[in-house]
């Protein structure tokens, strides 16, 4: 437990970095929810209780795809600019679908967007940000650690990014088994 308590850790600067991606996102999602035709997600929103009895939360494929992505490209160096563009989006569907709940069920919408989001993204989130931060500290300490005397055995990082990684398989897996079956539950926030 230590081992993430210091990795979740967050500077003041890291603080202000994710305030002003937080706001940004807000402002974009609500720019894109002022520009895209939300009938187009209200439907899939107003029966959710439906789809979530028909279809299970399959999200397994595509967190492999974008971990590999991810983490991949940071080995050129280009993940280090990937992954923030990626939080950013993530950050950008989390809070449109904000606005769409509550155009479908007002307060209480929000209510249960904020339990869906968590459920579905906030494990994901959390273990992505454990494994850029770390892939950033090695590829920091690897290009531009100049001293011969300072040399750094990155046993510990690799050892989040991999617990990080199978954290997301497998909730990935535990999503797909109940995910539905817990959100179902929380539909009586938006079924009074």
């Amino acid at each position: 437990m230590k081992l993430f308590g210091t990795s979740l850790n967050l500077s003041k600067k890291h603080k202000q970095i994710l305030a002003f991606l937080i706001l940004f996102s807000f402002l974009m999602s609500f720019l894109l929810y002022q520009k895209l035709d939300s009938s187009l997600f209200l439907d899939n929103i107003i029966n959710i209780e439906g789809n979530l009895e028909n279809h299970s939360v399959n999200l397994l494929f595509i967190h492999f795809l974008v971990l590999s992505v991810l983490i991949t490209s940071s080995i050129m160096v280009i993940g280090l600019v990937l992954f923030p563009l990626y939080f950013l989006w993530e950050l950008i569907c989390i809070c449109f679908s904000f606005f769409c709940f509550f155009q479908a069920f007002g307060v209480l919408g929000i209510v249960f967007g904020i339990f869906y989001n968590l459920i579905i993204k906030g494990i994901f989130l959390v273990s992505l940000f454990l494994i850029f931060k770390n892939i950033y500290f090695i590829i920091k300490h690897t290009l531009f650690n100049k001293s011969s005397e300072n040399t750094f055995t990155f046993s510990k990082q690799y050892r989040v990014i991999f617990i990080s990684v199978t954290v997301i398989l497998l909730y990935d897996v535990f999503l797909y088994f109940l995910g539905n079956h817990i959100l179902q539950w929380l539909c009586f926030i938006i079924s009074s």
